[in-house]
């Protein structure tokens, strides 16, 4: 486990130093990542993004009730 966690530690931060390099500090790098993403990898982000949003608010939501006498 360990291991495994040090692992991905290690590719987050070669992906931050990467993205450090790769970067060129302009508003359309920023916003669209200078046109250079493909269109599946952006549906990706917002389907990832639309689930982590369902399941942070909509598990809340769902045992609060059941909490709550």
């Amino acid at each position: 486990m360990i291991f495994s966690f040090i692992f991905f530690l290690g590719v987050f931060v070669i992906i931050g130093i990467s993205s450090l390099f790769l970067s060129r500090d302009t508003k359309k790098d920023y916003y669209l990542a200078s046109g250079s993403v493909h269109p599946a990898l952006a549906g990706l982000s917002a389907v990832a993004t639309n689930n982590s949003g369902y399941m942070f608010i909509g598990v809340i939501g769902y045992t609060y009730p059941n909490f709550v006498t």
